[in-house]
């Protein structure tokens, strides 16, 4: 018969990392370090780092409760994650927490007897007078302030436009980045100054890739109506233009920071809030000078030796 239980103690090598799922859930990535048994003439002991990830009430009570160099114990089973990039599918085997012993609690400096039996702590736990005097009340403010904090989501969807007037012209992008449900997390518009429209659909895609970083997403989809940008950056099409290949270069070095990025090409009437931002954008810079003219229309400068008066 098959066996899938683990059971791990020891310290959390980083704070917790909460997340909002897209369908609304709640989990709690945890990194334990464990530590192996010291060697004859070992000086010091050596750790193993354990991915944890727990889910739904038990995530919320981690989130709270629990903080870097703290203790906690964990009772589970193995599970293999698994999720695609463009370099191929990749892996990594972690923990989902079946039940986790508070060890110690980020309330609490001293063990208490909520900690010695090992059970998590309940909201009437929570809402009890501490019984360790040392223990200061900002304490449990920071614990709820964090509990109370937008929490980064797994999953996004990115909008991304870009144009220009002239192409080239005065350029500009537009982002939206949302929920899969559709729920706005946030939206860009910022003009480039002069460019074409192809470098600004492209700063529009790396704007939008390092705002759903910033927002701590693991997947994203990036939804645009440049056939082009969307086909190269998929890698069906090569990058001939010299001016687009360190554009794109950055938006593959961002993009394989996530779990899973999707480039997806859609209608312009799928990304028109999107179109909008990108021409407020344009709108605010107004007209942008073309190098080119500005040069050729400077007087030209005389030659020594047209400058130079005849003898008589």
């Amino acid at each position: 018969m098959d066996l899938n239980v683990v059971t791990i103690t020891g310290r959390l090598a980083d704070d917790p990392k909460p997340y909002a799922t897209g369908n609304g859930g709640d989990v709690t990535m945890l990194r334990i370090a464990v530590g192996r048994p010291k060697r004859p003439g070992q000086q010091r002991s050596e750790a193993d780092f354990v991915d944890v990830a727990a889910w739904d009430e038990q995530a919320k009570l981690a989130a709270k409760y629990l903080a870097k160099g703290l203790r906690v114990g964990v009772t589970g089973r193995l599970q293999q994650r698994t999720w695609e990039t463009p370099e191929g599918k990749r892996s990594r085997l972690q923990v989902v927490a079946g039940q986790l012993h508070f060890i110690d609690f980020k309330e609490q400096a001293e063990q208490s007897p909520h900690q010695a039996n090992g059970r998590a702590p309940t909201d009437a736990d929570a809402a009890a007078p501490s019984t360790d005097a040392a223990a200061p009340s900002t304490d449990a403010e920071v614990a709820e302030s964090h509990a109370d904090a937008p929490q980064p989501v797994i999953e996004v969807v990115v909008q991304a436009d870009g144009g220009a007037r002239g192409n080239p012209g005065p350029a500009g992008f537009g982002v939206v980045v949302m929920t899969p449900a559709g729920e706005v997390l946030a939206e860009l518009a910022e003009p480039i100054g002069r460019a074409t429209n192809n470098v600004a659909e492209y700063q529009a895609i790396i704007a939008g890739l390092e705002r759903a970083r910033s927002l701590g997403a693991h997947r994203v989809e990036v939804r645009s109506d440049s056939q082009l940008v969307i086909r190269q950056l998929a890698g069906a099409w090569q990058v001939k233009t010299a001016a687009l290949q360190p554009l794109w270069a950055k938006a593959r070095d961002i993009a394989d920071g996530f779990e899973q990025v999707i480039f997806t090409q859609v209608p312009r009437e799928e990304t028109l809030r999107a179109d909008a931002l990108a021409n407020q954008a344009m709108n605010r810079q107004g007209q942008v000078t073309d190098p080119a003219k500005a040069t050729a229309q400077q007087p030209p400068v005389a030659t020594a030796a047209a400058a130079e008066a005849p003898r008589g």
